[in-house]
């Protein structure tokens, strides 16, 4: 399977997320992805399409090839234009989930032969991986908190000399 996530698309609709610059939004659907696995195993690739210009550092494409992870930013295209392309101009369409709460992209890539997976229902895969490993996990929290993540963050830089 193919996972085509519409990167801002979901990250827009995580409560915890609100206010973050998006830099911290993107990396936490990345950590997400890695950690969690919402998309079933990491022999399901996944592409994630982010909205706009890459910033200063970034790259506009890059890939997790451990975990089958691609990011991409579209530069000039809105994301929803570069996943119509995508499925589109996919030779197995079938094989293609899209990860999107936007109708007409759902419409779109679904007349092609494309699956639809929701938001809430892709980000429920999060909670039911987090409910679980703890049964002291409420259903509302991802598990970690970001003031945690980012400390986790800057141990693994410093580890590596990043």
């Amino acid at each position: 399977m193919i996972y085509i996530l519409d990167g801002y698309n979901i990250v827009k609709q995580v409560e915890q997320l609100e206010n973050k610059e998006l830099k911290v939004q993107r990396d936490w659907l990345i950590k997400i992805l890695i950690e969690k696995k919402p998309q079933g195993s990491y022999k399901n690739k996944i592409l994630v399409v982010f909205d706009g210009k890459y910033e200063v550092g970034l790259q506009k494409y890059c890939k997790f090839k451990n975990y089958n992870i691609e990011v991409y930013f579209t530069s000039l295209n809105s994301a929803d234009d570069e996943i119509k392309n995508i499925v589109k101009n996919a030779k197995n369409k079938k094989e293609i989930v899209v990860v999107s709460d936007d109708k007409e992209v759902c419409r779109f890539v679904s007349y092609y032969g494309a699956k639809v997976l929701g938001v809430k229902e892709f980000l429920s895969r999060i909670n039911k991986n987090v409910r679980q490993k703890s049964n002291t996990v409420s259903q509302d929290k991802m598990g970690i908190s970001f003031e945690d993540m980012e400390e986790i963050n800057k141990e693994i830089k410093k580890y590596f000399n990043i």
